[in-house]
């Protein structure tokens, strides 16, 4: 996952984890007036649900299974915080329903200790056995 940098924690009883993102001037997240473009971190919190998804299935997930976001039934940004390229945002997602390779999270989105955004996403990925 190009957009995450590391897995805080995880919660196998509850599916839940938390993962960081730091904002590098190197990535894609700013136009040519170096704002932020805030659909950015709609694809952080798909990526840190994708991250969640395959630690919690352990041996069944590696790094090179694919996957794909199947659906936002929500996306609600609830602040546009001045963000620039060293800050970190942190995702918790939990992994509300999981059928084989078909998943749902939740995620909130915090910046500062302040919850920025939402979603709720479902997305494909495969695993080890689905490939096979």
């Amino acid at each position: 996952m190009l957009l995450v940098d590391d897995l805080i924690d995880l919660d196998r009883g509850k599916k839940k984890g938390r993962v960081s993102s730091v904002l590098t001037s190197g990535k894609p997240y700013w136009n040519e007036s170096e704002r932020f473009r805030y659909h950015w971190l709609l694809e952080i919190m798909a990526q840190a649900a994708a991250t969640v998804c395959g630690a919690l299935r352990g041996g069944d997930h590696d790094a090179s299974t694919p996957g794909f976001l199947l659906s936002i039934r929500e996306w609600v940004l609830l602040q546009r915080p001045a963000l620039a390229p060293g800050d970190a945002v942190l995702a918790e997602v939990t992994i509300e329903t999981e059928v084989e390779a078909i998943s749902q999270a939740s995620i909130t989105l915090e910046y500062r200790g302040e919850t920025v955004a939402r979603s709720l996403m479902s997305f494909y990925q495969e695993t080890r056995s689905s490939m096979s």
